[in-house]
């Protein structure tokens, strides 16, 4: 079975959230592997025993004319919780209407929901405009909305036009982020499209830092630094070696986005094996990536440490240089 990548690997599960489901009839042809990706990324991140002062929670709503709740509320992300939601999700099925204002506002009315993630593949039943500007007097407390937009070869130019601009607007007002996932015309999920991340944008505004380590001197303020995070937005697209969690292992892969001032997301190559996981995709720390192409302008000798790969699904492990040389592109021409 060839891996393929999961649909809501890219979504950090740091808070509480509650995906909301479009089921409305275009969604006919890939609503089975919508609920197929959302039950293994529950699945991933479910823990066996609920721990009150650590454990996410989440929920599940659907809408097309009428607005369905899996639960009353968030509930724990357990492992229990996740075998109940899965038949749920089995029972979803296309249906007619699409009642986008109504299930945002189902989902905002929970006060334990802290972001949203939101699938539809068409143009809502109510205007666009009308729904973000009652949004924008509804919404106290903005959550953010990460969409993921069902594109598929049935949806008309005017159609994908219509949608993104509305969705590119949801995901500004609530600070979120929009994805266009391209399926096919059978409804297999064909690649991912990341349109724009504001939570990556905020977090690359200038953070000022209050230096405490150090008395308050006498006659002047205490000092402050000023740390911006704006290099990290040249590194994203870049191809890395990233550890993984899983192993400890580096592997080749990708930058996908940054997450805050000192984490990316990574994107890692396809595997060869396996089902659906979340190793396509992890939030990784600035000091666990290595930028590919600047490793390769690095001259090699005996007795440099180094990584090398191993020949295990393209794995890479530390070693030794015990002989010979390699001038790279950092090396000065002259010998």
């Amino acid at each position: 079975m060839i891996a393929t990548m999961n649909l809501f690997g890219s979504v950090v599960p740091n808070l509480n959230t509650t995906f909301l489901i479009d089921t409305s009839g275009s969604m006919y042809s890939c609503l089975a592997t919508v609920r197929e990706h959302l039950s293994a990324y529950l699945r991933v991140h479910a823990v066996d025993i609920p721990n009150p002062h650590q454990t996410l929670l989440f929920n599940l709503i659907e809408f097309n004319s009428n607005i369905r709740r899996w639960a009353d509320r968030c509930v724990f992300w357990s492992h229990p919780s996740v075998v109940v939601a899965d038949d749920w999700l089995r029972s979803l099925e296309p249906k007619t209407g699409t009642n986008t204002l109504g299930g945002l506002l189902t989902t905002f009315a929970d006060t334990l929901c802290q972001q949203v993630v939101l699938i539809t593949d068409g143009i809502p039943d109510q205007e666009p405009q009308v729904i973000i500007n009652f949004l924008q007097h509804q919404q106290q407390e903005k959550r953010p909305c990460h969409i993921f937009y069902i594109n598929t070869p049935s949806n008309t130019e005017q159609e994908q036009e219509t949608v993104v601009k509305f969705l590119q607007d949801l995901a500004l007002l609530t600070r979120g982020s929009l994805t266009i996932a391209h399926f096919s015309r059978t409804g297999s999920l064909e690649s991912l499209a990341p349109m724009i991340n504001y939570q990556i944008q905020d977090a690359t505004n200038p953070l000022l830092v209050l230096d405490t380590s150090l008395p308050t001197p006498i006659g002047g303020p205490p000092m402050d630094t000023a740390v911006s995070s704006e290099i990290g937005t040249l590194l994203i697209g870049q191809e890395c070696l990233a550890r993984k969690d899983k192993d400890g292992y580096y592997y080749r892969g990708k930058i996908l986005n940054q997450l805050n001032i000192n984490q990316f997301m990574i994107e890692f190559g396809p595997r060869s094996a396996g089902g659906f996981s979340e190793s396509d995709f992890q939030p990784t720390y600035l000091f666990d990536i290595i930028h590919y192409t600047d490793a390769l302008m690095h001259k090699i000798q005996t007795g440099d440490f180094v990584l090398a790969p191993d020949g295990h699904e393209g794995r890479f492990v530390p070693g030794e240089v015990l002989d010979g040389f390699e001038k790279r592109a950092s090396c000065e021409s002259n010998s």
